[in-house]
């Protein structure tokens, strides 16, 4: 977890390098050798910077006392490449790429293919793409509720900042999220899929996948946004591509104007479970 300065270690599991290398829980690391450690990526930048075996030095804060901690780097995996490829910050990026290459592979050598050929490919690499988008959904929409129930347990006084999150939270945020889409989220599908324009296999990969790379790009630099609001963007810029009368703009206009209402009727709402709970002595 990231701190005001350098970051903390979470849970520290049996074998792994991280404990190999003499870290500790809620060790706050702030230096790797000499280099600055400012977040998670910066962290990970430094170690992979060095070889196996390589001496490393870790500059932490443990239990209220500066230390040195003085080791020689483990990497995860024997293989440089495999380190790289199962970073967890890694593997959506991954994903993009292949999509990208995949498409322009298609684009250059597969051409001659007819339609119903690439319509069955591309219905393969739905599943790739979307799973894309659905990490850039997990990694976007659970992090605004985490937060959220973190501030909470913060104001009631169970935890004392960010990193002492439980692993629940996380957790749950997570599940919840993956149950409302498998159970609710049909219809919003449906509306996505069909009605603002129809959207062949083709078509959904290129709208999933640049969905997904603005949410990884806004996940980057911390940028808060709407996963609806991303997809509905690209949808509508597919659709835009064949001709503007492709788009159902009825339906987008709908769309716009119950984003718009949403903000002050959940104002509202809140207030009102605010209030109800004043007033009964619950809050």
């Amino acid at each position: 977890a990231e701190s005001g300065q350098g970051i903390v270690i979470g849970e520290i599991v049996n074998k792994t390098p991280a404990q190999m290398m003499g870290l500790k829980k809620e060790d706050n690391v702030l230096l790797v050798d000499q280099t600055p450690i400012k977040d998670a990526r910066a962290f990970n930048s430094a170690l992979t910077a060095h070889k196996k075996d390589e001496a490393i030095t870790f500059t932490v804060i443990r239990k209220g006392e500066t230390k040195q901690v003085v080791n020689t780097y483990q990497p995860r995996f024997e293989s440089e490449t495999l380190n790289i490829l199962v970073y967890g910050e890694n593997v959506k990026w991954l994903l993009i790429a292949f999509i990208l290459i995949a498409m322009s592979i298609f684009s250059l050598f597969f051409s001659s293919l007819n339609y119903a050929q690439s319509e069955r490919w591309f219905k393969r690499m739905q599943l790739v793409s979307s799973a894309a988008f659905s990490i850039g959904h997990g990694g976007n929409d659970s992090q605004k509720v985490m937060g959220i129930i973190t501030v909470a347990l913060i104001a009631g006084g169970q935890i004392t900042n960010f990193e002492q999150m439980p692993n629940w939270v996380p957790l749950s945020c997570y599940t919840v999220i993956a149950l409302g889409t498998m159970s609710g989220g049909w219809k919003i599908i449906k509306t996505m899929g069909t009605r603002i324009t129809k959207v062949t296999p083709f078509e959904g990969v290129a709208a999933e996948t640049a969905g997904a790379l603005t949410l990884f790009i806004t996940e980057m630099l911390k940028i808060p946004v709407s996963t609806t609001h991303t997809i509905t963007g690209s949808i509508i810029g597919v659709g835009a591509t064949k001709r503007l009368s492709a788009v159902r703009w009825g339906v987008t206009i709908n769309l716009l104007w119950a984003w718009i209402i949403t903000i002050p009727i959940s104002a509202l709402m809140a207030t009102i479970v605010y209030w109800i709970f004043r007033l009964t002595g619950l809050g």
